[in-house]
């Protein structure tokens, strides 16, 4: 972004003790409100709260994507969590001060978001590919996906690492790994596909004679 100084911008964790201040035994709460399936978009509320206080008077929410440079390469989900902080914190009216004075309303962290997102490198949203490895948290994904998704998920998990000729699933190249994340998380959980419908005009053995066609019974 032309012009952009992060110097001019005060950081989330400048705000902090501001509320802090105010509210030493306030607290703040964040929550995962959504994730894309392959977990590389995430959005984040986080709520202020008052001493003793049981409803926020404060809310932030931030929406991060996952590659490009800087934090959200890897930590794109700890960055969004700090960006909604940030955002509940100007909403409460503490944007801290930069160079003596008050600091504008974004934080030095969302200025940096628009910053990237200007230069084309949004968090993985130009589209640009990538080199390297899958994160680690893409990695344990992984892993997840081949629990829910297969039959065989020790034989599943060998395959893939047979595929990519590595040990681990943590060196796994990045464009091919993002590309099988993407397909097993469109794919129906192994448990799903491992129920076959029943045939019309079949149910579930009697309690009582053990039939699965209509009968005299009591119904069940």
């Amino acid at each position: 972004m032309p012009g952009f100084n992060p110097e001019n911008y005060a950081p989330v964790e400048d705000r902090l003790p501001l509320f802090w201040e105010k509210h030493p035994e306030g607290r703040i709460e964040t929550e995962l409100l959504r994730a894309s399936d392959d977990f590389q978009t995430v959005i984040v509320i986080a709520r202020l709260f008052r001493d003793g206080a049981e409803s926020p008077f404060a809310t932030g929410m931030a929406e991060e994507h996952q590659g490009g440079r800087g934090p959200n390469q890897d930590c794109w989900l700890e960055n969004c969590e700090t960006s909604a902080i940030g955002r509940a914190l100007a909403n409460a009216g503490w944007h801290g001060s930069v160079n003596g004075g008050k600091a504008p309303r974004p934080s030095r962290q969302e200025m940096d978001k628009a910053s990237r997102s200007a230069q084309g490198d949004g968090g993985g949203q130009s589209g640009s590919p990538r080199s390297g490895t899958i994160t680690e948290k893409q990695a344990k994904f992984l892993h997840v996906l081949c629990d829910k998704k297969s039959k065989d998920p020790d034989g599943t998990k060998a395959s893939i690492k047979e595929k990519f000729g590595v040990e681990s699933f943590n060196d796994i190249p990045y464009d091919g790994g993002k590309a099988l994340i993407d397909k097993m998380a469109a794919m129906p959980d192994a448990s799903a596909a491992s129920e076959p419908e029943k045939p019309a005009g079949t149910f579930d053995p009697c309690p009582t004679c053990g039939s699965t066609e209509s009968c005299d019974c009591v119904p069940f």
